[in-house]
């Protein structure tokens, strides 16, 4: 993650760190910052849950993040499997089924079946590091975000001099409200509009925004910003030069583009849940305690927006690629195949 902080580091000007850990008047160098940002749930929250053990399918498992209704609807997937699946469900199959029904569930890969698919999916390559005589810096960005990736991208061009305005509304509120240490910290210095893009007036005052605006950063899936009548089409005809950036749990041309996942439940499908073989573990999946891969992408995710043209998508998934495919490059190493 260092690597994405470097980037923005010469054109931010302040970070979200008071005083660097351990003291000192010095700023913090991106490594610190990058682990600042890492743990913020860990210091933020004192009560931040376990994370949820995998739940086994058959030889494998899969990884949900589930909110109460549905936990509800996953039981009534498994129950009606009979009817729908052929056989006994696969970790795979299941999950698939499950995105069907627009539920956050993957599955658990190790990293040998995850690297198939790394291959076919390219990994984020960073760009230079800003230049601090020509940023380009966003100066009005609208963040329809929610979570932990895009507001941390939002939160760390806000601290690069963007002026950010985040629709959050009531009757669909971003689900870190009720987690106000990292709200707080992710969203605390922005200005919050509580807009519901379905109702007429709200639209309006949207639009205004877009008309204005320089940068929209999104987190929706792909079809919910076209079901609500703003595809690329019709945001360039309110705004021209407007830029969007999207953030999405997977690659925007893979099978898996319209899935919905969040951070743990990306570490569990691309083979980062495996523990290493010296690790001498009695299980075979370890679940995430922290949703590293948002923070991994929303950094990401600010880092490009500073030369972003046109509409640009970042996944979790790429932005995580790169320590899946060092680690097994490692491990293949050490069994004394060719990692290439």
């Amino acid at each position: 993650m260092a690597k994405w902080i470097t980037v923005l580091r010469p054109v931010m000007k302040e970070t979200f760190i008071d005083a660097p850990p351990g003291g000192g008047s010095c700023a913090p160098s991106p490594s610190e910052l990058a682990r600042w940002l890492l743990s913020a749930p860990l210091r933020l929250e004192p009560d931040w849950p376990e994370p949820s053990p995998p739940l086994k399918v058959g030889s494998g498992a899969v990884h949900g993040d589930l909110t109460a209704d549905d936990a509800e609807s996953f039981s009534r997937l498994r129950e009606a499997w009979p009817h729908i699946g052929v056989g006994a469900p696969t970790a795979d199959a299941l999950a698939a089924e499950a995105q069907r029904w627009r539920l956050p569930v993957t599955p658990y890969r190790t990293r040998a079946e995850a690297q198939p698919i790394i291959a076919r999916w390219p990994a984020l390559v960073p760009p230079p590091p800003a230049s601090a005589d020509s940023p380009m810096i966003p100066p009005s960005v609208i963040d329809l975000s929610t979570h932990w990736a895009g507001p941390l991208a939002t939160a760390l061009l806000e601290r690069c001099g963007a002026e950010v305005t985040k629709i959050d509304p009531d009757c669909r509120p971003d689900g870190f409200r009720s987690r106000p240490g990292m709200y707080s910290h992710l969203n605390g210095t922005k200005r919050v509009l509580d807009l519901d893009l379905r109702q007429p007036e709200h639209r309006r005052r949207f639009e205004d925004l877009l008309t204005t605006g320089d940068l929209l950063v999104e987190s929706f899936s792909a079809r919910v910003l076209p079901n609500l009548g703003y595809n690329d089409q019709q945001l360039r005809r309110i705004n021209p030069r407007l830029r969007r950036l999207s953030i999405r749990a997977f690659p925007q041309f893979s099978e898996a583009a319209d899935w919905i996942a969040y951070g743990p439940g990306v570490h569990a499908a691309i083979g980062l849940a495996e523990p290493p073989p010296s690790a001498n573990a009695s299980f075979r999946f370890r679940p995430s305690p922290i949703a590293y891969p948002d923070v991994i992408a929303g950094a990401a995710a600010a880092a490009f927006a500073l030369e972003a043209k046109g509409h640009t998508t970042i996944s979790l998934w790429a932005a995580v690629a790169p320590l899946t495919k060092a680690i097994h490059q490692g491990e293949t190493s050490e069994n004394g195949a060719n990692p290439s």
